[in-house]
C-alpha cells in the first residue's frame, strides 16, 4: 500500500479520478473537450478547482507559444494528460 497521496493541479488524484468516473467526456463545438453529467458537490468543487488552476497555468504559458499553438491547449486535455502522467509514475 502506498503511503502518499498524488496531486494534480493541487487536487488529490483520487478525487479527480472519482469525479471523472461520474462524467462523460464530450467534444465541444470549439474543438475543446468538456464534461457532461452531475457530480456530488465536493467532487465537483475539486474538479473545478483543478481546471481553474490549469487554466491559470496555461495562460501563463501563452507568452511562450505562438497564438495558434496556445489555442490548442485546453484545460480538460491538460488535466487528462497530467492524470495519465501521475498514474504512470505510480506504477
Amino acid at each position: 500500500m502506498k503511503d502518499h497521496t498524488a496531486f494534480v493541479a493541487g487536487e488529490p488524484v483520487t478525487d479527480l479520478e472519482r469525479a471523472l468516473n461520474g462524467l462523460k467526456i464530450c467534444d465541444l463545438p470549439c474543438g475543446c473537450l468538456g464534461f457532461n453529467g452531475t457530480l456530488p458537490k465536493l467532487l465537483s468543487q475539486s474538479l473545478e478547482r483543478a481546471l481553474k488552476t490549469i487554466d491559470a497555468e496555461v495562460s501563463e504559458w501563452a507568452d511562450e507559444y505562438e497564438e495558434d499553438d496556445y489555442e490548442g491547449i485546453d484545460s480538460v486535455r491538460e488535466l487528462l494528460l497530467r492524470l495519465g502522467r501521475a498514474e504512470s509514475s505510480d506504477n
